[in-house]
């Protein structure tokens, strides 16, 4: 078989259709609309939460689902009725057009297709010229050999312009009306129908009688062609048009921007958020922050998990505006890197029972402290000189709170931290240094309300976990903000941050409701819910803090000003604290979290130290505690001492053995005694010793309050240029003993039931001692800076 040959003539019109079919399928370009369009942010029920608009300032939302049928009927029948006909051009209109056009001597009518008005749109409307529109024509066809009827009718109802700056029919039909496309009536769909026909003349609010006539025109049509009966058609002509813009909802502003940074590439995100408690909870915070702008403290955070799902359930950034005043009310707060105060005490205590650092009952100091110049203070501005750990972490008390932390060990707590997920510690350890349970340190309301939450779901999986593993690594993991997000806990042999007896004893006392009533009326917050809560302060009053637990909920409030403006007041429990109950008002109520009692052992403690009891303690208990904290020291401060028959403390240095009587007491170090006693009248001091009894260190009755040992000191001068003298204070357990002082061996002085002495100082290194009557001396060195 011979291959035929072609003539010349032949190869050039090959040549030329080759030519031609590349040029018709690459012309058009593959993106039609390379434009930007508005971001929407759903409810977990499918409603608009808030739309942010493009960024060329254009309100242009994409379809999010298929075209209404009334708008799809309306505008075929207004624009193109031929439209499923014709292959993008309808040569009886162009005809029909240029007959017109000849006729009245100007241009009337273009004759154009809704698949030509695409090509119009997406080459921004240029001006009408017969090239023009013989490219539309030439485009049109090309745009129906590539799409299909239903995605030219989405091109063109996505980008054809409604007036102002709505474009597409999405936007048009939130501005217009209200509500979506599924949701809109003949009249609503025949007035979106016409728009764009004119949308510079005529819009709603502008020459209302034109597009009241183009609306009934197209309402009569659709009833002459048997669309809608006679009644549809008398109501729908009966409707009223809008008469003015509608503002997009704007119920989480602050999520839709973080989501919109954070995924750019998107446009439609589908949230978890609650619409109901969405728009309880920014009214509530609202309400309070119109009350609090008195006092000029203008933001506030609200946020709300599931711990059950670990979805965000309600996520507000920031307050409103109050009376159309801006305050940095953008900012969204929830993921803004604030002081601490108070709020990580909890995870100290639940870490320092993990490492057998503490019991929940465990004594603590609470004395004047300082420590390499860190001199923390109690919001009370008092000392108690000992209070059990719950009890220092209910009534978030400080100086206990930076004591168990020198106990713990700072680096530990800043690894822990870093190990539950806080994000915001970018530096070392050692540059917080002790200040990190006061403060000292930054932290997010997100990083804050995960660990609050993975705290909750550790109880709520433990009774369904494995014996052998009851521990669940995506517990701390980050709350989900999609609803179509999963929470599948897995399971990690290594990971417990926190094992669920600590947790439940550290919930347990923060269901406590007591603070002092400096803080605030803290009993106007009693609730019958079961909420363990926590409030939080930071220095300066910058920052009011509050978090409560439920195992259903995890809500965290955070109050102050975005700038970073302290102001007088601006406490949590004051502040956030009456928030946290009003959302959790909302919420439903629950059972309490179940005692994991199989990560629970039982243990005889000393009720007054709080440690485990020794031979020497006389008032016992028997808790349930966690397995590390079997691990924790005997009672040290119950003792058995001797007596004589007149009372005094005796030794064998100085009695006899049928003389001396066995007793057990409770007994404090001096400085800390000196406070306790004056807070607890059924503490009972250790009996002064016979005169003529040989004492130990062990028993000492005196000891310094201020300086401490190796004390570095720096004192500055008053007003007057005059350098201020250095108070030094010591307690002694007897109030009627007398106390010598001498510096650098030169004698000071004496002092009688309050001991203190001011004295004269010079720069450098000094010793201080102090003596009592019986001859017990103390002596410290510190030096002056």
């Amino acid at each position: 078989m011979s291959i035929p040959k072609f003539s010349r003539k032949h190869k050039i019109i090959l040549v030329l259709f080759s030519a031609w079919a590349i040029h018709f399928y690459s012309f058009l370009p593959s993106t039609l609309f390379d434009v930007s369009y508005s971001k929407l942010l759903f409810s977990k029920e499918n409603q608009v939460l808030s739309v942010k608009i493009a960024n060329d300032e254009q309100w242009r939302i994409p379809l999010t689902d298929s075209l209404s049928e009334k708008y799809k009927t309306c505008l075929i029948y207004f624009e193109d009725e031929s439209f499923y006909y014709h292959p993008g051009v309808n040569p009886f209109s162009l005809l029909r057009a240029t007959y017109h056009n000849l006729k009245s001597g100007k241009t009337t009518s273009g004759g154009s297709t809704i698949t030509m008005q695409v090509v119009r749109l997406s080459k921004q409307n240029p001006p009408r010229t017969i090239w023009e529109k013989l490219k539309e024509i030439y485009l049109a066809i090309r745009i129906e050999c590539s799409y299909s009827k239903e995605a030219i009718l989405n091109l063109y109802a996505n980008h054809a312009p409604f007036g102002g700056n709505v474009v597409g029919l999405t936007a048009a039909g939130w501005k217009y009306f209200g509500r979506p496309l599924s949701e809109l009536s003949w009249a609503e769909a025949a007035t979106l129908a016409v728009l764009p026909n004119s949308p510079s003349l005529i819009f709603p609010g502008k020459n209302n009688h034109l597009l009241l006539k183009k609306r009934n025109f197209l309402l009569y049509k659709l009833f002459e062609k048997g669309v809608i009966d006679a009644t549809t058609l008398s109501l729908a002509q009966e409707e009223p048009l809008p008469s003015e813009f509608i503002s997009f909802p704007k119920k989480a502003p602050h999520l839709l921007e973080h989501l919109a940074q954070k995924h750019p590439e998107q446009n439609i995100f589908h949230s978890s958020l609650n619409q109901h408690l969405q728009e309880r909870s920014t009214e509530i915070l609202n309400y309070y922050m119109a009350d609090y702008a008195h006092n000029y403290i203008f933001n506030g955070a609200v946020l709300i998990i599931d711990n059950y799902t670990n979805h965000v359930v309600s996520y507000v950034g920031n307050s409103d505006p109050i009376n159309h005043a801006f305050h940095e009310n953008y900012v969204d707060l929830i993921h803004a890197p604030r002081s601490t105060g108070s709020i990580l005490k909890p995870f100290l205590h639940a870490a320092a029972m993990d490492e057998g650092v503490i019991l929940n009952k465990t004594i603590l100091p609470d004395i004047p402290t300082i420590i390499q110049g860190f001199a923390p203070q109690n919001f009370t501005k008092s000392f108690e000189g000992a209070v059990h750990a719950d009890a220092a972490l209910s009534r978030s008390l400080n100086i206990p709170a930076v004591r168990l932390l020198q106990l713990y060990g700072y680096p530990l707590f800043h690894s822990k931290l870093q190990q539950l997920g806080i994000s915001t510690l970018h530096n070392s350890a050692d540059h917080y240094g002790l200040s990190l349970i006061l403060g000292g340190a930054e932290v997010t309301m997100w990083d804050l309300a995960k660990v609050y939450s993975g705290m909750a779901k550790t109880l709520n999986h433990f009774e369904k976990a494995p014996l052998n593993n009851p521990y669940f690594q995506t517990d701390y993991n980050p709350p989900l903000l999609f609803s179509d997000s999963v929470y599948v806990p897995n399971r990690a042999n290594n990971f417990t941050p926190f094992t669920a007896s600590t947790i439940f004893e550290t919930f347990e006392t923060l269901l406590e409701l007591k603070r002092p009533t400096e803080e605030g009326d803290w009993k106007l917050f009693d609730s019958s819910k079961k909420i363990a809560w926590k409030t939080g302060t930071s220095h300066g009053f910058r920052d009011a803090w509050a978090v409560g637990v439920t195992p259903h909920y995890t809500v965290a409030i955070w109050i102050g000003n975005a700038t970073g403006e302290g102001r007088p007041g601006l406490v949590g429990v004051r502040r956030a604290a009456p928030i946290l109950f009003s959302i959790f008002n909302l919420l439903p109520s629950n059972t309490w979290f179940k005692a994991p009692k199989r990560d629970m052992y039982k243990q005889v403690v000393c009720r007054h130290s709080g440690k485990k009891a020794s031979s020497n303690c006389f008032d016992i208990d028997t808790l349930e505690i966690s397995k590390a904290g079997l691990r924790t020291e005997l009672c040290n401060y119950c003792t058995a001492v001797f007596i004589n028959k007149k009372g005094k403390q005796v030794n064998s240095s100085c009695a006899s053995t049928s003389e001396m009587i066995s007793k057990k007491y409770f007994v404090l170090p001096p400085v800390q005694e000196w406070y306790y006693v004056q807070k607890s009248a059924n503490y009972e001091k250790l009996p002064p010793f016979e005169s003529t009894c040989l004492r130990s260190e062990k028993n000492r009755a005196l000891d310094f309050i201020y300086p401490h040992h190796q004390a570095k000191i720096y004192i500055p001068r008053e007003l007057e240029g005059q350098r201020s003298q250095l108070i030094c204070e010591a307690t002694h357990k007897s109030k009627a003993a007398t106390i010598h002082w001498h510096l650098d061996n030169d004698y000071l002085g004496a002092t009688i039931n309050h001991h203190q002495i001011a004295i004269d100082y010079t720069k450098g290194k000094h010793t201080l001692s102090i003596i009592d009557e019986s001859g017990e001396q103390r002596i410290i060195q510190f030096e002056i800076l």
